[in-house]
């Protein structure tokens, strides 16, 4: 048995961690910290004298990841526990009921930390769907969520059916934010040559923007 993160655990109480974790101590059993703890890592490890786990979220931020670790491990915490479920923030009936919500800018925070790309389908007039944006999700810029289009799919006219004709065509990045994360996989050999392929040059050989021009 163990103590399970409790994000944010300091709302309830100033030291709402460090209370946690000397209780976990005198029942004997681990305390594990979440990386969305109120109480810093440090104030946990000088309160308590003892070893304890950390949580850790998979975000997009490795020198962030690479930071806190390194203060984790510092204070001498003894496991890792690993939490890769982010992405999508659950259906929680409690906070629901409480009307408890993080701030807007907390959950884009979150957003912008955990997804690299958005896929959008849509249907077209003539009743097909199709892939028409693959977005790149870029960062923040004070509270608002920054993206740039990496393939758009461009409407190039209608058969004789009324059938949209068209074609996906690279907005000309060709080395997106997420490119160390593609190299971490082994797959910026794939990646640059599905933005390749994408390409089209307008009338001098240039490869096309955003906004044909």
């Amino acid at each position: 048995m163990i103590l399970a993160p409790v994000g944010l655990c300091g709302m309830q109480h100033g030291d709402g961690e460090i209370l946690s974790a000397l209780a976990a101590n005198a029942a004997g059993i681990p305390f594990t910290l979440s990386t969305m703890s109120i109480c810093s890592i440090e104030d946990v490890a000088e309160a308590t004298g003892k070893p304890f786990w950390f949580q850790l979220y998979v975000i997009r931020d490795r020198d962030f990841s690479k930071d806190i670790l390194a203060r984790a491990i510092a204070a001498k915490c003894s496991a890792l526990v690993l939490t890769v479920d982010t992405a999508m923030l659950g259906r929680r009936e409690r906070d629901i009921r409480r009307g408890f919500t993080l701030p807007p800018k907390t959950i884009r925070e979150m957003i912008t930390g955990s997804i690299d790309v958005i896929i959008q389908a849509s249907r077209l007039r003539d009743g097909s769907r199709k892939v028409t944006h693959i977005t790149e999700v870029v960062g923040m810029e004070g509270e608002v969520v920054t993206l740039q289009n990496l393939i758009v799919f461009e409407i190039t006219g209608e058969d004789a059916h009324g059938k949209i004709i068209g074609r996906h065509r690279s907005t000309g990045i060709a080395r997106p934010r997420f490119w160390e994360r593609a190299e971490y996989f082994g797959e910026t050999g794939r990646l640059a040559q599905a933005l390749s392929s994408a390409e089209v040059h307008d009338n001098v050989g240039n490869p096309m923007g955003e906004v044909r021009g």
